[in-house]
């Protein structure tokens, strides 16, 4: 079996797509939020193939199975900003039935990698703080919660962690 990380293209924006919908499903079913990157189509991935954002795909002998997203700089939201040497992580999704198989954390480690080789400060994540199992796999993954917030716009609590290459 070979397993590959590399930078996304454009022509596998569809692919993508396809496979964060399958990914983030179980979780826009149990929660019915908006901003579901379920809901998102291909010009989501188009979107985040800019220069503010890095995206990378894993292949297990040849087949994408999986890809992360991680905003370099730039809006965070209306009202935030990431300052230097901050990164923000989007849509880690492997397809359902790659799941528990290693493919995640090669993912997650190859950009905490590419952070740190960058002289990146820090990753932070938002997740949603009611899936003890995502939080709980960022934070076997070297994250560390920072709190937590209830947006009044979102079915559930919205969790914050972030990751430093001091961390390891």
């Amino acid at each position: 079996m070979q397993i590959t990380i590399a930078p996304a293209l454009l022509s596998e924006a569809g692919e993508l797509a396809r496979i964060q919908k399958a990914a983030f499903k179980p979780l826009y079913e149990r929660f019915r939020d908006d901003a579901n990157p379920y809901l998102r189509g291909e010009e989501d991935i188009v979107r985040r193939l800019d220069r503010n954002s890095r995206f990378f795909t894993i292949r297990r002998d040849g087949e994408i199975v999986g890809g992360i997203c991680y905003r370099l700089y730039g809006k965070r939201s209306p009202t935030a900003t990431l300052a230097d040497g901050e990164y923000e992580l989007h849509n880690l999704s492997v397809l359902p039935e790659y799941r528990h198989r290693g493919f995640g954390r090669r993912l997650l480690d190859y950009a905490k990698s590419n952070v740190a080789a960058r002289s990146g400060r820090i990753i932070k994540i938002g997740i949603i703080e009611e899936s003890a199992i995502l939080k709980n796999w960022y934070i076997a993954n070297g994250f560390v919660p920072t709190g937590a917030k209830k947006f009044e716009h979102l079915p559930f609590t919205s969790g914050f962690l972030e990751w430093t290459p001091s961390q390891g």
